[in-house]
């Protein structure tokens, strides 16, 4: 009978989904559903929360910092998965 929680070892995902079924081979199965969604929601709702004006230098530093950082993982994690 399938197992819907063990997946064959010939099958991949597309290119766009495979940083995401790379992470499911490191965490839990429920949190590897419930975090990408929970960071997506965050990102679509972060600018209603943060009203204040910041452009600083620092401050902008830190937020490249961050999305570089990110870009970075997800990348990785992309090829990885597709030379896995």
């Amino acid at each position: 009978p399938a197992d819907p929680m063990n997946t064959p070892a010939h099958v991949k995902p597309e290119w766009y989904f495979m940083s995401l079924y790379q992470l499911l081979k490191f965490i839990p199965k429920t949190a590897g559903v419930v975090l990408p969604i929970a960071l997506l929601v965050g990102m679509i709702i972060w600018p209603f929360i943060d009203r204040k004006p910041d452009g600083s230098p620092d401050s902008l530093r830190k937020r490249f910092i961050v999305v570089a950082v990110g870009m970075f993982i997800l990348i990785a994690l992309t090829i990885w998965g597709e030379v896995s």
